[in-house]
């Protein structure tokens, strides 16, 4: 059985939502992304949680009964069994690429990885202001990143074994 479903919309009856947010303020809104999470016990409840900045949204499955909930480019970590995250992080992500051990993540300026076992990591800077066409070749993540002073987009290369970044605008 699955762990969570993801609902288009708040649901009309039945009990009030809990908001999530990363930071613990009260969110009411309508906009949010909406998701059904079942515990163990059978029973559910309803998150409304805070978007981001991008149209990124998705929920993945990590160790531990754990699952990412991407909610509009803002990344929470949440146990089904609890109503507050576990971790938050970004408000930019952009894209995501999963692989067998790892969530592979870029916002506007880093990569991020996220691996199944819960080990936040963040690229040191690798563009200036855009990241386009992420892509996993074995341990390689490569793509484009933006320079706004040519007005270019030049190709970068992440190797995840040694966390080296070659290329990029910044």
């Amino acid at each position: 059985m699955s762990k969570y479903e993801i609902l288009e919309f708040l649901p009309a009856y039945g009990p009030m939502y809990i908001p999530v947010t990363e930071n613990g303020e009260p969110y009411h809104s309508d906009n949010g992304f909406v998701v059904r999470f079942f515990k163990n016990d059978g029973s559910n409840w309803v998150a409304n949680f805070k978007p981001g900045w991008t149209d990124c949204c998705g929920v993945f499955e990590l160790a531990n009964e754990h699952l990412l909930t991407l909610a509009y480019g803002q990344a929470y970590v949440m146990d089904t069994e609890q109503t507050t995250p576990l971790k938050t992080f970004g408000v930019t992500i952009n894209k995501v690429i999963e692989s067998d051990n790892e969530l592979i993540m870029s916002d506007s300026i880093h990569i991020i990885t996220f691996s199944r076992a819960g080990v936040y990591w963040q690229s040191e800077r690798v563009s200036w202001d855009g990241i386009d066409k992420l892509e996993l070749t074995g341990n390689i993540v490569s793509g484009k990143a933006y320079d706004p002073m040519t007005d270019e987009w030049l190709p970068f290369k992440l190797d995840l074994n040694t966390r080296t970044v070659q290329g990029g605008t910044f």
